[in-house]
């Protein structure tokens, strides 16, 4: 349904596809204003990798990127732009990422979305942990691989036993070089780094990012480790507690 919505095949809030999702709810006639990011982003290209999974149409006609060729709505420049078209739009739809919505619980109302299992589930820190758990749980790659096809929307899309798992939902990446050119500035990126991937998961809680699962972490570490300088580890005990 969503697909059918941003193709533009779904155009009014009263359509009996909307309708069949929302028993008992009094459905407006009026019609849908699609909003979208103008600019590239992660969050669109997730959002799309999505909307393909769940429609033929929408996967051959326009698949999924940071940028895709959007075939109906208004395009707005950042999550901020975004929020402020659909907060200043009524009767407006479009995708943000939850850590915007946690950080501005008061601007926008938003919608669960149907998972495998059959169950409508709504953007939370805790269904966001299930589908990372479930998602992220075998056959990811090294730090120094392909992550090109990656997916834990694709890993969780016909997954029926993570029964509380968000469907939307993705890594944030961060990618540097695994041989360093300067010893100080590497110290620097492997020190931030090692921080982040253990002491630091706690903090993004109240943004709206989840503590990384621990397979995860591991593969993370063992990654930093593989960072050097001259052809030697730059993570030392100092810089890395713990490892």
């Amino acid at each position: 349904m969503l697909a059918r919505i941003f193709l533009g095949n779904i155009t009014n809030w009263d359509d009996p596809a909307i309708a069949s999702l929302n028993p008992g709810i009094s459905l407006p006639n009026h019609a849908i204003t699609v909003v979208h990011r103008s600019d590239g982003s992660g969050t669109m290209y997730a959002f799309t990798n999505f909307l393909a999974d769940s429609n033929a149409q929408w996967r051959s006609k326009v698949g999924y990127s940071i940028t895709p060729n959007w075939p109906t709505g208004i395009g707005c420049k950042g999550n901020e732009g975004v929020a402020g078209c659909i907060e200043n739009t009524p009767y407006s739809i479009g995708p943000l990422e939850i850590a915007y919505i946690i950080e501005n619980p008061s601007l926008i109302s938003y919608g669960a979305v149907k998972n495998a299992a059959g169950n409508f589930i709504l953007a939370n820190l805790t269904n966001i942990a299930a589908a990372a758990q479930a998602g992220a749980s075998v056959g990811l790659p090294a730090g120094n691989a392909s992550w090109t096809h990656v997916s834990i929307i694709d890993n969780i899309f016909n997954d029926t036993s993570a029964a509380n798992a968000y469907p939307i939902t993705t890594f944030t990446y961060l990618v540097t070089y695994q041989q360093q050119t300067s010893k100080t500035q590497g110290m620097l990126v492997v020190s931030f780094l090692w921080w982040v991937i253990n002491s630091g998961q706690q903090a993004g809680a109240s943004l709206g990012y989840i503590p990384l699962p621990q397979n995860v972490v591991s593969l993370d570490d063992a990654t930093i480790k593989s960072i050097t300088y001259n052809g030697i580890p730059i993570c030392t005990p100092s810089l890395c507690p713990g490892s």
